[in-house]
């Protein structure tokens, strides 16, 4: 066990470390949230559908190793946030630039 004594953990018992944190953490999620953090994805925090959508596309596409195709919809995503700034932000004070294309 680790204690503050500046005592580091044994580097053969880190896997095990890795297993306990990843049960307490979901625990903690699921009994604070009621959900389980295996269906928690990063796109849960986005509050626009639309950018959501193609998070939730970009995540699933991640899972099924086409990264191509995930990096297509991160742009598609990125795209509706570009146009949400254009409208909202640069239209309101002419010295913010409009969003760069370049990733």
């Amino acid at each position: 066990m680790i204690q503050h004594a500046g005592t580091g953990v044994d580097r053969d018992e880190l896997p095990q470390w890795v297993i306990a944190t990843q049960r307490v953490i979901a625990s903690v999620v699921t009994f604070a949230y009621g959900v389980d953090l295996d269906d928690v994805l990063y796109s849960s925090a986005v509050e626009d559908e639309k950018i959501r959508e193609h998070l939730d596309v970009a995540e699933a596409l991640m899972r099924s190793s086409d990264s191509a195709a995930a990096m297509a919809s991160v742009v598609k995503a990125y795209d509706v946030v570009a146009g949400i700034w254009g409208s909202f932000v640069v239209s309101s004070n002419s010295k913010l630039a409009p969003p760069s294309r370049s990733l």
